[in-house]
Formats: structure tokens, sequence, C-alpha cells
């Protein structure tokens, strides 16, 4: 009797994409071996961690073509573990997402360990009874992710033994073994100038924003430690100070808060960086990848892209200020920002019913007749964005694809709109981002330079105002 072999599967610990196949491929040549159950799983990084079993049991057909081969393609399976929001990323830091209670180590976003269990089901010849095999063939553990690579990495799929390390090739950290820079969950136009990889970004004081990425593993005897530093720069990009932010060293995704809001919230400055207003100082600041903090040996050595974000402390007001937040095509939440110009409506939806006068009684002079019952208010913006490179203007683009799209207001209230007339100091105050819906949005490329574009698009509040009803 043959044995169940499996022969195509995901390289262990792969980084991969739950919107692309997942595919396993097993052999049993045994002619009566009938099918083949699949079984998913998911292992928790709790310690002690605890397994859990995704979805039900999938019975595989042999393949028509080729005699004693199973396919089977968990992509679907998986995907149900891998939708989050951010909400969920920034409950990870505390209940409220203006203050940053952690910004001085990362926090896991993402622990989806899985591996699939393959059983030979066979018939029988002595009883006739179809009967599962109860010894398992187990796969190699990947960890899933849910995004959309760049086309030229589709290929995900791989021998055990290849070299080949799948989808997300350029964002995994093991990839050290190709000397390249790996890459954030981010398609912000970056700039490669080697030895170094570099994304210029623009940030007022009052924004925040986040940067994903999947961090190197743990290894026996490994007490590298890994960090982010944050290096702050004046007149001249004299280096004033380096802030640094712990990242754990497990295979995880993490999501780390290095916007000039959560620099200033989470460190405190120097005398070179300026203490009122907080940092005032700094003009730019460097994020980079910092390996060997504990003093050890690192078994992986990543580099990551190194982000340059220069300090926009030109006056806002009257200026339509508005900022974005939107889950990016890798997975990751991108932050944006419009300077240009907004118009906001009210919109009102009815609905109305009648009902005849003086019902069971005499006719009061303020009854309602035809009334309505259950109006809702629905805020629509319009929005041109100010006129800025035609590659950041392709990168706001992506936001229109997203289906997590987010308008950030302050005081934590979903009717409090970041009014252009707001202070810093109001801004300063703890916010939240709020769920829109796009309804619509252009590209305009500038006639007199196509290296520069502008946006115009209209979205709403995804939670429409209930009124008291009737």
């Amino acid at each position: 009797m043959a044995g169940l072999q499996l022969n195509i599967q995901p390289k262990k610990n792969l980084l991969v994409s739950t919107l692309l196949p997942i595919f396993y491929q097993c052999r049993d040549t045994d002619p009566n071996t009938t099918n083949v159950i699949a079984k998913c799983y998911h292992v928790s990084q709790a310690f002690p961690s605890v397994t859990t079993q995704v979805g039900g049991s999938y019975r595989l057909a042999p393949n028509l073509e080729f005699a004693g081969y199973f396919k089977f393609d968990a992509s679907e399976v998986f995907n149900t573990l891998t939708k989050w929001t951010l909400q969920d990323m920034y409950s990870n830091f505390g209940s409220d997402a203006g203050t940053i209670n952690s910004i001085k180590s990362g926090k896991d976003v993402v622990n989806f360990f899985v591996y699939v269990e393959f059983y030979r089901e066979y018939l029988d010849t002595t009883t006739g009874l179809i009967i599962v095999d109860p010894n398992p063939v187990k796969s190699n553990t990947i960890i899933v992710h849910e995004g959309s690579p760049d086309k030229k990495f589709l290929q995900q799929i791989v021998p055990d033994n290849g070299t080949n390390i799948g989808a997300f090739k350029y964002f995994n950290t093991l990839n050290d073994v190709e000397n390249k820079v790996s890459r954030y969950f981010t398609n912000y136009p970056i700039k490669t100038s080697w030895p170094n990889t570099f994304s210029y970004n623009t940030i007022r004081r009052d924004e925040t924003y986040s940067l994903m990425f999947h961090a190197p593993p743990s290894q026996q005897n490994d007490v590298c430690g890994y960090q982010l530093k944050i290096i702050t720069l004046g007149t001249n990009n004299v280096v004033l100070n380096q802030h640094g932010i712990n990242i754990p060293d497990t295979l995880n995704t993490q999501m780390i808060r290095v916007g000039m809001l959560d620099i200033i919230n989470g460190f405190t400055p120097n005398a070179a960086e300026g203490t009122f207003p907080q940092f005032a100082n700094v003009l730019k600041y460097l994020v980079s990848f910092n390996g060997n903090t504990g003093g050890g040996t690192c078994v992986y050595n990543p580099v990551l892209t190194i982000y340059e974000f220069t300090i926009d402390d030109k006056c806002i007001k009257n200026s339509g200020y508005l900022r974005f937040a939107f889950k990016n095509m890798l997975g990751g939440f991108d932050c944006v920002t419009s300077n240009g110009k907004y118009t906001r409506k009210t919109k009102n939806k009815f609905e109305d019913f009648e009902k005849s006068l003086g019902y069971f009684d005499m006719y009061k002079a303020m009854e309602f007749g035809q009334s309505n019952w259950a109006n809702q208010n629905t805020e629509r913006y319009s929005v041109t964005t100010h006129v800025m490179k035609k590659e950041n203007a392709i990168h706001f683009a992506e936001m229109f694809s997203s289906t997590n799209v987010y308008l950030k207001t302050i005081n934590n209230s979903s009717q409090t709109i970041i009014d252009t007339e707001e202070s810093f100091e109001a801004r300063e105050q703890p916010f939240w981002f709020v769920p829109i819906i796009i309804k619509g949005a252009t590209l305009n490329v500038e006639k007199s330079n196509e290296n520069y574009a502008s946006l115009k698009f209209t979205f709403e509040l995804a939670v429409n105002q209930r009124n008291p009803r009737y």
C-alpha cells in the first residue's frame, strides 16, 4: 500500500496572501484510495498555544487527468481569519486611539499561523467499507495575510525545498538571503539609492501615521533584539536625537505608529529637539530598522525601507484640511491628507405614513394625519485635493479601491469633523477615525505639468444619523 505524500506545499514560515491561491498537492497511487480529506488549523501564538480547526472537513476527489493526485486550495478557508479593521489595530494600543500608550514597543496585528492536515480515505477490500486513515500528513506551518501583491509577485506556490519565498517576497524579513530591502505593507512611493531604499513623506505635527511590516522570528539562543529608530533632524539635517521602539522578535506582522503626533505623545524631547510646542526644533525625522540591540548574534538581519518625514508647519486656516486612513491593497493601513477644498451637504431621507384623524377618539387640533416616522440624515462631502506629485496622487487614489476607508475626527465624536479653523491645541485632543463610503472619484493630471495631479471625489459617512421616531 502506497502512503499518502504531500509533494507540493508552501514553504515553512512563508508569508502568503489569502487573496491568491494557496495550493497543496497530495499523491497516493494506491488504487484503493478513493479520496483525501483536508482539515485546516490555526495555531495561536499565546503561551501555551491553542490549535483551532478552521472551517470543516473538505473531501478532495482525485485528479481526472493525473491519477493518484489530489489538489487543495486553502485560500478561501484561511481568508476567514484575516478579516480585521482599523479599529482592531488601534485597540492594541488602548481604548483611546489618540493616546499612544505603547508607542515604545511594537504590537502584533496579525498572528495567523496555519497548517493543513490530509487524511487518506480508502476502500477496505475485506469489509467493503470506506475507511479514513487516522494518521494524517501534516503540512508546513505558514503565515497568512490578506493583501494583494503586485502581479510580479503572484507565484506563491513553491515546493518545500524551493528558493522562491512567495507572493510577499519583498515584504518578508526572511528575504535577507537575496540581500534585498524588505518593504512595509504600503504602496507609498519609494526611491532607491544603494545601499538604502527611501520613502519621502510630509506630515503635520497633529497627524498620526502607522507602518506595518513582517517582523523577524525569534530563534533559539538569539538575543539579537530589534528596534525601529526615530532619528530627529533639525536645520541643515543636523541630528538632534534618537528614540527607539522595541520590536518583539516574533514572526508576526507588526503595526508601529510613527506619526509626528505619535512621537509627541510617546516620547520626551531633549533640549535640542525643543520643548514648546513639542519638538519645535524638529524639521524632519527618519524611521529606520535597527538590529542587534541585545548585543547577541542576529540570525536574521533584515533591511527595511527608510522613511523620511518632513514636518509641514504651514498655516491650515481655510485650507480645506481633511485626514483619511484606508486599508491598502497590501493589507496595511495608509494615511493621506487633502489640503484642497471641500463642501459638505446634508441629505435627508424621509419615511412617511398616514393615519385617520380622530382614531378611537375625537379629532385633536395638534394631531398628525400624514407624518414622518423614521427620518435619517446623511452627510455628503465633495472634495478637491491640492495639487501633488503624480506618484503621490496615484497612491492617494488607491483609497478609492479600498473597502475600509475612514475620516479622522476629534473629541471621539462621529459628528465632529475636523474643521479648518480648529486650533492646533484642539487637534491634540483624543481623536478617532469614523468609517466613510467613497461615492465617486477622478484623477486629473495637470495640463501645464504632467508630473503633477489632483483628485476629485465624494464620500458619505457610513453611519447615518437616525432621528427620534414618531
